[in-house]
């Protein structure tokens, strides 16, 4: 068997045994040494848009519903490659979200792929982003110091071409690739990995407008109404235009219909029994400041501060803007009679970076404040032939790591590769239907590992005063990610989108849990300390398990294995 790929069958195995030799090392039997001790916004020219009727003698091959980051993206995809393509997007003026605004470089790469790059990258006054810094407040403390503590986490140097250097661990040879990377046989690229962020709207923007500009493409502006059935195949969509102060229904006949539209889908519930979970919400505020000199301690860097309760996010957007996004967990504060302000000021603003505090005191009470629902949706299989979801239409993770548009230019990506090409006839209803269950196996490496990191990291990162274990766990990930080397190297590249492995992820992830356990114990041994190592295992178990079960990734995911580790570590309820 090929070693490599032996060796990521046996990583969540040998993390558990890494983990478990830690602990019991700690107790005495042993000591293991550390192996490796522009600022306008953009619209579309009305001329543009072609709102009349489509031509029955080039019935297009797709329909796509929805013209935002993933419609775009898969649709010139899909346009690139012969395919005649209508895409129906409700409104095709600038939109001014909240999210969306930090692609990551696993995200990057797939554009670059696609020949995108420059949407991203020209002309919409993007910021290169190398890394992420977190940050430990002093008023987080259980540590004693006076200053808030933090540790850099940079993008690898290069993309990781073999499981090494998926765990974070330095390769000893440059020339063996992982076989099971999809992306093996992809170009090798010669700069560095870097992220984007920018305003969201602006980098859609500039995906329509080299939409309108194919001419495969054929860009609508009207509201889907409904999908188009023939015994229970979809066979096009009905969508409204907007024709002065009526509204005139028009349909479009296709072979196969693209879902894009996105986390408000208004079609999602017809094609998927999937379930949307509200986890938290996010408060999104924006801070001005002169040029390129953004009050952040580590420019270029996305900043995550393990805020009281829940995390914080700062990230500059242009060279005059910097976007905080603060998570609030449970019912929002109301701003209408300033409660949210308040919040925002007497909660939020002392566990900030001292030097960002002032300006953003200043945007609390100047600029507008907006806010978002996070959502959580597994992907699951469609209830109908003729129709594919794809991106946040048909999977949701929380925002916390940013990883939503990497996922959805992914997922255009891989679905093109499989069906793009003109030799798929798209009316063979059970081939299509095949290859789209090829598309969501063949996702799952990317989409779950980004899933269950984001989901993670927030239930970890999220500590309720009131659970003192859950702020151990919490404070253990911190320190763990402080150890640097591959205890920093290996999660920054699962952020990053460039190591598509849960096996990694979840190695780590109980890494981190023994390290509080170790670090509990280190505190001195008695029953209470034993009871709470006991709890900040039955909490990792509770948070990672239903998430891999979700996902059905790692062995982890199994019935037997589930059942053994639930037994052992009954879960707990996360929502305290």
């Amino acid at each position: 068997m090929d070693k490599i790929k032996l060796l990521e069958l046996s990583t969540p195995f040998l993390g558990l045994i890494m983990s478990f030799t830690y602990f019991v090392g700690f107790l005495g039997v042993t000591f293991v040494s550390p192996l490796l001790d522009e600022n306008t916004s953009s619209s579309i020219p009305p001329e543009t848009i072609d709102n009349t009727a489509l031509d029955s003698n080039s019935t297009p091959d797709i329909a796509v519903v929805g013209g935002g980051c993933t419609g775009c993206s898969v649709a010139l995809a899909m346009a690139k490659k012969g395919r005649k393509v209508v895409l129906i997007e409700r409104d095709l003026s600038y939109q001014d979200r909240i999210v969306g605004e930090l692609l990551q470089p696993g995200g990057i790469r797939a554009l670059e792929r696609l020949g995108l790059d420059d949407c991203a990258k020209e002309g919409i006054d993007s910021i290169m982003v190398h890394g992420y810094v977190v940050i430990d407040p002093v008023t987080n403390a259980p540590h004693n110091s006076t200053q808030p503590r933090f540790q850099i986490m940079k993008y690898p140097d290069r993309d990781p071409v073999n499981f090494l250097e998926y765990f974070g661990l330095p390769s000893q040879s440059s020339g063996e690739t992982d076989s099971s990377n999809t992306l093996a046989s992809s170009p090798s690229f010669s700069t560095k990995p870097v992220g984007r962020s920018f305003h969201h709207g602006k980098f859609v923007q500039k995906l329509r407008e080299k939409a309108l500009q194919h001419p495969n493409i054929q860009v609508v502006e009207g509201s889907v109404s409904k999908l188009i059935e023939e015994k229970g195949i979809v066979v096009g969509v009905e969508y409204k235009v907007k024709d002065k102060e009526t509204s005139i229904t028009k349909s479009v006949y296709t072979p196969l219909t693209l879902v894009a539209d996105g986390i408000w889908s208004s079609t999602r519930k017809s094609m998927s029994s999937t379930t949307l979970t509200q986890v938290s919400s996010f408060v999104g505020v924006v801070v001005d400041h002169p040029s390129m000199e953004a009050p952040v301690p580590f420019p270029n860097h996305g900043h995550v501060i393990l805020a009281d309760p829940s995390p914080c996010l700062i990230y500059q957007i242009s060279p005059t803007e910097t976007r905080v996004l603060v998570d609030v967990l449970g019912p929002l504060p109301s701003s209408s009679n300033g409660e949210l302000q308040s919040y925002l000021r007497e909660k939020i603003t002392p566990q900030l970076p001292e030097s960002f505090r002032t300006a953003f005191l200043t945007a609390v009470e100047t600029k507008d404040i907006k806010s978002m629902p996070n959502r959580f949706c597994p992907a699951k299989s469609p209830l109908k032939q003729g129709a594919f979801l794809i991106g946040d239409a048909l999977n949701m993770r929380h925002p916390l790591t940013g990883g939503g548009m990497t996922v959805a230019i992914r997922d255009a990506e891989t679905l093109s590769n499989l069906i793009g090409d003109s030799s798929n006839n798209f009316n063979d209803r059970v081939k299509l239907s095949e290859k789209y269950e090829q598309f969501l196996r063949e996702r799952k490496c990317y989409a779950s590992t980004i899933n269950v990191l984001a989901n993670a990291l927030h239930s970890v990162f999220s500590a309720p005063p009131s659970n003192p274990t859950r702020q151990s766990l919490r404070q253990a990930c911190f320190d763990y990610l402080n150890m640097g080397g591959p205890y920093a190297a290996g999660p920054i590249g699962l952020l990053s989108g460039l190591s598509p492995k849960t096996e990694v992820l979840a190695t780590h992830f109980f890494m981190v849990a023994f390290f509080g356990v170790k670090q509990t114990l280190q505190e001195g041994v008695s029953m209470k300390s034993v009871c709470k190592t006991y709890d900040i295992l039955r909490i990792a178990c509770s948070i990672i398990l239903p998430l891999l079960q979700q996902e059905k990734s790692t062995v982890l995911s199994w019935s037997p294995v589930q059942m053994l580790l639930t037994t052992i570590f009954p879960p707990v309820p996360l929502s305290d």
